[in-house]
């Protein structure tokens, strides 16, 4: 049996396992039976689903992303993380992708990643273009937006 079945398999039984329990039983990380039992309490936990879920189709990101860029973009990765977590629970949304609120950061930074290139290929118009800064001490890389400049033939 695959750790996911087993968990499914204790939860259904007792619901109220806590985590630590969990973690012991199924030789895990509490973190992981942290997260699985928030999964089943969510009702996205089966024994079929693999590590590597697609949770939103790429076209939907790129039109979040969009969205965002065309109406005042973001100051920091983790402002578009939230409103990425927004926008994805407006009932609009909610029912069509309702995974798409359980994405962790990681898998966050993939999609986005995946979409800039995509952005970068293709000849869309956006208002705010976006940058990348990195941080002095750690080896992080963050984004941000800021409007373009006017050109200085415009002020004269």
């Amino acid at each position: 049996m695959q750790e996911k079945e087993i968990v499914l398999e204790i939860l259904t039984k007792n619901p109220e396992t806590s985590a630590k329990m969990l973690s012991y039983k199924c030789n895990i990380s509490i973190a992981t039976a942290y997260r699985r039992i928030k999964e089943y309490k969510c009702g996205v936990l089966s024994s079929t689903a693999t590590h590597r879920n697609i949770f939103l189709p790429a076209i939907v990101f790129d039109q979040f992303l969009l969205e965002v860029l065309n109406t005042g973009g973001f100051s920091s990765t983790s402002d578009l993380f939230q409103k990425f977590i927004i926008y994805f629970q407006n009932p609009e949304f909610k029912y069509q992708y309702p995974h798409a609120t359980f994405i962790s950061k990681r898998t966050f930074s993939r999609y986005f990643s995946a979409s800039r290139a995509r952005l970068d290929r293709s000849d869309s118009i956006h208002r705010l273009p976006i940058f990348m800064t990195r941080s002095r001490k750690k080896p992080k890389v963050g984004f941000f937006t800021k409007k373009k400049r006017a050109s200085k033939l415009n002020g004269l």
